[in-house]
């Protein structure tokens, strides 16, 4: 028996001489000594007095010990198809109902793309017949549309369109059918949440990037004027009748400003209505790329930079230590888009794209919903990853990632660093919240 490469460990914690083991495929997580660790790293998987033998069942049915590099990789390629298979069951379309907006972020990341476009009434009834002509295809058990834009409530009109085209085909098939909105809340009013809901809406997200000031000064309308009370308001009566996440994007300068957004949220009485809340870092743009790079050049990436990681661990602290909901599992998610054939992305001009990221970017169109997609779609890009233990969480990186870096979407995005610190981070946080809660020694394998 040898320690299966899919494990991540955590070194002398909780206390020396006591390890943790997550194991990436399986997320089977235990506490061990330093006999035990010795034991799974030898490589004559010798058993030494002092490790019990039901430590060692216990840790082989867990996926801890495996008899072979061969075993390993036929559970790698397993669990790709297990993944695979359970993402396609669900068709999950983003549809940009307008390239327009009405706010004027200060690092808006659709630079470069914002413009009055919008998708027409013709399109809308065509975006509804392709999303349904996939299903279909696909055998699909449910259907879940996310409406993004620019601003997606400025066309609410193209919304009722696409959704109650689907949501009547998912009835008639006895499908599951929802969607939700990625909206800067400007525009979500009671009565446009009444009426969405009628129509299928469980969720919008809606972004707030720190306190007042802060998001004011970077989030405004397009005339100047502030949008932080106008979006609390709105997101307070949202969050009585649908799932409401709040996200926000931090740097340098405002990362310390969220802990009085969520003093705010907490007066508002949010805090246990929020479905969750989550920060992630400002990125670098296609747009940044054309400035800053000649050809092929590889430019810096901020989750090549220790402080992003640094900050994302923290601020997932502070939300957990504050009894607000955040993303679950250990912060790393793999995208659905590198593996499943039926995630894509319609623009408002019936594009079609695999990455929402490259929306508005022509040259990164897969087809349109008349002639659908070009080509197959390479869903197996994890096979040049699969010897890393990384692999489970983070595919091979992220196509837009691997764009702002290199030029080339199909390039290799690694993050090793970032995903390595974050996954310590967050299982030493887990496994304080499991100890918290345990009875008995639920995380102990040799006691």
């Amino acid at each position: 028996m040898r320690l299966s490469r899919y494990v991540k460990q955590v070194i002398d914690f909780p206390k020396p001489g006591r390890h943790l083991l997550f194991n990436t495929l399986t997320h089977s997580f235990v506490e061990i000594d330093d006999a035990t660790r010795s034991y799974a790293e030898s490589p004559d998987g010798r058993r030494p007095k002092m490790v019990r033998r039901r430590t060692v069942s216990r840790l082989r049915r867990m996926g801890f010990l495996v008899p072979s590099r061969e075993r390993d990789a036929k559970r790698v390629e397993r669990y790709f198809g297990e993944l695979k298979s359970e993402i396609d069951s669900v068709l999950q379309a983003t549809v940009l109902t307008t390239f327009d907006c009405n706010f004027a972020c200060t690092y808006c990341v659709e630079e470069g793309v914002i413009q009055p476009v919008y998708m027409d009434d013709r399109t809308a009834r065509e975006t509804a017949d392709y999303i349904i002509a996939q299903a279909k295809r696909a055998r699909v058990r449910s259907i879940y549309l996310m409406f993004y834009g620019g601003e997606p409530l400025l066309n609410r009109e193209a919304i009722r369109l696409v959704a109650e085209r689907v949501r009547r085909f998912a009835e008639k098939a006895r499908l599951s059918f929802a969607f939700s909105i990625t909206t800067n809340g400007a525009l979500l009013t009671r009565e446009v949440v009444d009426e969405l809901v009628g129509y299928g809406l469980d969720g919008v997200k809606v972004t707030i990037d720190g306190n007042r000031a802060c998001h004011n000064a970077r989030r405004p309308f397009s005339d100047g004027s502030g949008s932080f009370d106008i979006i609390l308001d709105h997101v307070t009566y949202a969050a009585d009748r649908v799932r409401v996440d709040v996200g926000g994007n931090f740097d340098e300068e405002n990362a310390t400003t969220f802990s009085e957004l969520l003093d705010i949220l907490e007066e508002r009485g949010l805090r246990a209505k929020l479905d969750k809340v989550s920060f992630k870092p400002i990125s670098e743009t296609p747009e940044d790329r054309r400035r800053g790079a000649v050809g092929f050049a590889e430019l810096d990436c901020v989750y090549s930079r220790d402080q992003t990681a640094h900050t994302v661990v923290a601020l997932r602290k502070m939300l957990l230590e504050r009894g607000f909901r955040t993303d679950p599992g250990i912060g790393v998610t793999i995208c659905g888009a590198t593996i499943a054939e039926v995630h894509f992305t319609i623009d408002p001009n019936g594009l079609l794209y695999r990455c929402p990221a490259f929306v508005g970017h022509a040259e990164f169109s897969v087809g349109d919903i008349l002639s659908g997609e070009r080509g197959a779609v390479q869903t197996d890009l994890w096979r040049r990853c699969s010897g890393c233990e990384n692999v489970a969480m983070c595919g091979d990186g992220c196509m837009y990632g691997a764009y702002i870096r290199y030029g080339d979407p199909t390039r290799l995005d690694c993050r090793r660093s970032y995903v390595d610190y974050v996954v310590q981070e967050n299982l030493k946080t887990w496994y304080k919240e499991l100890a918290a809660n345990r009875t008995d020694s639920e995380l102990d394998t040799t006691s």
